[in-house]
């Protein structure tokens, strides 16, 4: 995942007075960060590009902390932080220091090395009370800009990239590197000047009040070259067949209503596109086809009954069947539901307080560690059962593995979003290799579907954060890293991308500046329709 580089790049590390200086030389830029422990936060460290004056990527960042029953930020004087000791041990700064407020104590270690153009700050400690890392503000940057990254989001909010003095910097923690509860996005400040790249982490206790003990990895990349500071996501060994879906458009129908001719108004606009000559489709059908806003999901095999049932449902895919149109049948692992059959409240995933998770409307949150088990036998019966050519797994890489998080202490690693990530890609990727040997297809909801790149032979591709349609056409990240080991449908619906937006048509046609500019975006980050 660390950024990758196409010049040679010499490391070095050496000590100067009580600092140490890490060093990254190469032909276009020297790039010096500068550690002095001072204050025993990131604030500590500065950066310092061609001589220039420095520049501090984390003021006031570093651990918050949780003593005497009060949640403490990175840099609060409330906190005594003792120095105890700093020295370099082979080409590794090792610094640690001691917290105290009252009778509690917290022993951290910071681990500090250069490799490439990036530096790389480890994190461990803290005892239990860690409550997570604040990567603080940028501060002494010259005419900053911040670029936000298409598709590379934590969450809602998307990863920025500084851009000052000629040089592109990028800032966010190691997600194969965690033991947090989740990551967060950029913490709020009345201060609008303060420039905030990406997130910091959260450490929530597990169901029995313990926290996880504090493992991080900050990663910080300085290049003239703006491909040089994104992160590199690593692929499967093994990659996706995409024959069967790259020359298809993708249409999603949107919410049924729950009504017994539910079927009749998609089925009528499918024959139109047919006889429109449109033949590449691929029908992509919603979660709403098992419910009726009462919480069921997919796990029950059974169609919504207010929409006709089985019944209905057959006869309509029947006939979608006899267009020509292969289509998907939405599915999820997420959540479970007291109406599905088997239901035990043993399956679903705890919060931190103990009671079940709460998993949207009616359901609850299925344990990660179930999800595979319960996916093996259900996902066959559903394909079987009504007939369709392709699997839409939902919610898994739409929403941040966060979200999921079972904080069971039972449950091995308990409060790890990385369990969750990792039980998850494990459970995509024996879905995509199980249809395969059936000869069917999976593809999946996306929205934060960098997470699990591959894994799946295509994703809907809703473009994250707050008012799409003003992202800057960034597309190095998303055809550099996820474009080349997966089909992408789409940047959401014209809604969507247009949220925010004043005076929006009600209706856009072939004539229209707005689906002008939808398809553009859709056609530059080469996606499919």
């Amino acid at each position: 995942m660390f950024p990758q580089v196409a010049e040679e790049v010499t490391n070095s590390v050496e000590k100067d007075g009580i600092s140490y200086v890490l060093e990254c030389r190469s032909l276009t830029a020297v790039v010096r960060y500068v550690y002095t422990p001072l204050e025993g936060n990131l604030s500590d460290l500065e950066l310092e590009i061609n001589n220039a004056d420095p520049i501090k990527i984390s003021e006031d960042g570093g651990v918050t902390i949780e003593m005497g029953g009060t949640e403490w930020a990175a840099g609060d004087e409330a906190v005594e932080r003792h120095f105890v000791s700093c020295e370099l041990v082979d080409d590794c700064v090792e610094a640690r220091w001691q917290w105290k407020r009252g009778e509690e104590l917290a022993d951290l270690l910071y681990r500090i090395a250069v490799r490439g153009k990036s530096l790389v700050f480890e994190i461990e400690g803290g005892s239990g009370k860690a409550t997570g890392v604040d990567l603080g503000y940028v501060s002494g940057a010259i005419q900053p800009r911040l670029l936000r990254v298409p598709y590379f989001n934590v969450g809602s909010e998307d990863s920025s990239i500084l851009c000052s003095s000629g040089v592109f910097v990028s800032s966010f923690l190691d997600w194969f590197y965690t033991a947090s509860s989740g990551f967060g996005g950029p913490t709020p400040t009345a201060d609008a000047r303060e420039l905030r790249l990406t997130s910091g982490c959260v450490y929530q206790p597990a169901s029995d009040g313990k926290r996880n003990n504090l493992k991080e990895r900050w990663i910080l990349t300085v290049s003239r070259q703006f491909e040089e500071v994104l992160p590199s996501i690593p692929k499967p060994a093994i990659p996706a067949d995409l024959s069967a879906i790259r020359e298809l458009i993708w249409y999603d129908i949107p919410h049924l209503e729950s009504v017994a001719e539910a079927y009749v108004d998609i089925y009528e606009r499918l024959r139109s596109f047919r006889q429109w000559g449109m033949d590449k489709l691929l029908v992509v059908h919603p979660d709403d086809v098992w419910h009726d806003g009462d919480g069921r999901t997919a796990l029950s095999l059974t169609a919504s009954a207010a929409k006709g049932g089985d019944d209905a449902l057959l006869e309509y895919l029947e006939a979608v069947g006899d267009l020509g149109y292969p289509y998907s049948l939405c599915s999820s692992y997420g959540a479970i539901s007291p109406l599905d059959p088997g239901w035990t409240a043993a399956e679903s995933a705890l919060r931190p307080d103990g009671n079940l998770a709460e998993g949207g409307v009616g359901r609850h949150l299925l344990k990660p560690s179930r999800a595979a088990a319960i996916a093996s036998e259900h996902l066959p019966s559903l394909m079987e059962k009504y007939g369709a050519r392709a699997a839409y797994i939902a919610v898994h890489a739409a929403t941040p593995p966060w979200d999921r998080v079972d904080f069971d202490a039972g449950v091995e690693r308990p409060a790890s979003f990385l369990a969750t990530l990792q039980a998850e890609q494990s459970l995509l990727m024996e879905i995509r290799e199980d249809m395969r040997s059936r000869e069917l297809v999976a593809v999946g909801e996306g929205g934060n579907h960098w997470l699990y790149t591959g894994l799946l032979a295509g994703f809907s591709s809703r473009m994250p954060g707050p008012r799409p349609c003003r992202q800057p056409l960034l597309v190095d990240f998303d055809l550099r890293n996820l474009h080349v080991a997966e089909v992408h449908a789409g940047v959401g619906s014209t809604e969507h991308f247009f949220q925010g937006e004043a005076q929006i048509p009600e209706s856009m046609d072939s004539r229209s500046a707005w689906l002008d500019r939808y398809l553009a975006t859709t056609v530059a980050f080469g996606h499919a329709g």
